[in-house]
């Protein structure tokens, strides 16, 4: 991170980032405040909610997250698909049903956006650091733990200041909230530069 200028550029060089985070977080506050139907029809994806679940999966994807013209937006697509699949994976939405996702609380939530912000970092960093893990690490196998080391480390983190926070409670569509999103990123990205 400190060659990318510290924790802060690091954040303010992740645009697509944050406003997929905010995007998940405004669509998950919907889907628990007005219910799945409501929250379709605000995101304009309403019309696939019928089509079936991996049909409205990649609509909901292509709708948070950016097209992938640079690797920052790529990782943000990767990170959102790789979110999506997991949170609808978490609510049982392949045994329940898209219905499954109106039960939705803040842990869940919480889950899913540090689900997010650990994927998107971790993928940013692989990126950044992949020829010098590849470099360090004896064997593929090795290179692969210490991805998943990298990603658990800063899951953990972020949900460690999730538990501090309601999540549900938040306005997402207030222009405040790109700010929670981005100090998110910001404490990720500190975290990962005290660990250099």
């Amino acid at each position: 991170m400190r060659a990318q200028g510290g924790a802060q550029r690091a954040a303010r060089n992740s645009p697509s980032a944050i406003a997929s985070g905010r995007a998940l977080a405004r669509f998950l506050s919907a889907v628990a405040a007005r219910g799945l139907a409501e929250a379709a029809r605000e995101f304009r994806i309403g019309e696939f909610l019928n089509r079936g679940i991996d049909v409205f999966l990649a609509a909901l994807t292509r709708v948070l997250a950016p097209r992938a013209g640079t690797n920052e937006e790529a990782a943000a697509h990767a990170a959102i698909a790789e979110t999506t699949a997991f949170l609808f994976d978490e609510c049982g939405v392949e045994d329940a049903g898209l219905e499954a996702l109106e039960e939705l609380d803040a842990a869940t939530m919480g889950r899913a956006l540090e689900h997010f912000v650990a994927s998107f970092i971790n993928t940013r960093l692989m990126h950044v650091l992949g020829s010098r893990i590849e470099a360090a690490a004896q064997s593929a196998e090795q290179a692969v733990a210490l991805e998943a080391e990298v990603k658990d480390y800063v899951r953990e983190r972020v949900r460690l200041d999730f538990a501090e926070r309601d999540l549900l409670e938040i306005n997402w569509d207030a222009p405040e909230s790109q700010r929670e999103i981005q100090d998110i990123f910001e404490e990720a990205y500190v975290l990962l530069e005290d660990a250099q």
